[in-house]
């Protein structure tokens, strides 16, 4: 199968098409901003009422209003965090 100059010119359109297609697909943005995480945590606290006091792992007491959770740590084992705390910190680790 011989391929001819207007087929290869063809060909090289559809794929630079298809290319051009995927980037600017790629640069759209999201619709959907993400709230900054100091208004999160501060309207959290405003809005609900008590709340648990918690040992973090650094050794010092904080007061969370969030639920206590397990979530996979950066070395793949679970790790004890209190959601929605004081100080507009959304996590914070607690001691095991």
């Amino acid at each position: 199968m011989k391929i001819t100059v207007l087929r290869l010119v063809a060909i090289t359109g559809v794929i630079l098409l298809i290319l051009h297609a995927c980037k600017a697909h790629a640069d759209i943005p999201s619709p959907h901003q993400p709230l900054p995480q100091k208004e999160l945590v501060s309207t959290i606290q405003k809005n609900h009422k008590g709340g648990k006091w918690y040992m973090a792992d650094d050794g010092h007491a904080i007061y969370c209003y969030g639920p206590q959770r397990m979530i996979p740590g950066p070395d793949g084992n679970l790790m004890k965090i209190a959601t929605f705390c004081s100080g507009d910190r959304a996590i914070v680790k607690l001691r095991e």
